[in-house]
């Protein structure tokens, strides 16, 4: 039931999203009649009804943490990471690193693959703009295996290590940045749905790293 209401909630309020979408592109056809300042508001729209789209999935996505049905099952994590970074490697011009020998974990693939793609993302965007280097890694702990990604960017100051985990936090202008703040929360939900932690170790001016564990047997699991 609460899936057919994210559903339609979702459909509503998309269609208004695709015309206004489309009516800025008709204008935009006729970009030489128009002035300067009127082309850059146009496309400054444009971006918003885009942002607004993925907001819209975002909260769908993370509104399913929790009721979806998993899967785990042994898999070699170095496998998962590649695909990943396969798949976002085309959009960014920084240097991915895989910096270790990665375990084979008991896991659900798919909230892997989120974790993964959600923390790349973001170390992607944050990386520096010339020389951007983003290093995956992993170690064992004991009971668990901590996995890091990190960027070589700005960092964070420690003062918001807890606040960008939450839903819609953002430490840049939403003009600024093509963020929706709901995929490091998306991150956090997954990540302890199966029993783990997640956390940032960042200073400002010294990078990122975005840290979660994986316990060697998550939450649900059991063999045989």
């Amino acid at each position: 039931e609460l899936d057919n209401f994210c559903y339609i909630v979702s459909h509503d309020l998309k269609a208004p999203l695709r015309g206004i979408s489309s009516l800025s592109s008709f204008v935009l056809e006729d970009a030489e009649s128009v002035s300067q300042e009127t082309r850059e508001n146009l496309d400054l729209i444009r971006g918003r009804v885009r942002r607004m789209n993925n907001l819209i999935d975002g909260i769908l996505e993370y509104s399913r943490v929790g009721r979806v049905e998993t899967s785990i099952q042994d898999h070699e994590s170095r496998a998962l990471i590649e695909e990943v970074v396969e798949d976002l490697r085309p959009s960014s011009e920084a240097e991915i690193r895989l910096m270790s020998d990665f375990p084979s974990i008991r896991y659900d693939e798919t909230a892997f693959q989120q974790i993964v793609q959600n923390l790349l993302s973001n170390a992607l965007k944050h990386a520096s703009k010339v020389g951007g280097i983003v290093e995956i890694s992993a170690e064992d702990r004991g009971r668990s295996h901590v996995f890091s990604v990190k960027d070589n960017g700005p960092g964070i100051s420690k003062n918001h290590h807890d606040r960008i985990f939450r839903i819609f936090q953002s430490l840049k202008s939403r003009d600024d940045e093509e963020s929706t703040g709901v995929g490091l929360a998306i991150v956090k939900k997954l990540v302890e749905r199966f029993g783990g932690e997640v956390w940032v170790e960042s200073e400002e001016g010294e990078g990122a790293a975005f840290c979660f564990t994986i316990p060697k047997e998550p939450v649900g699991s059991h063999r045989g």
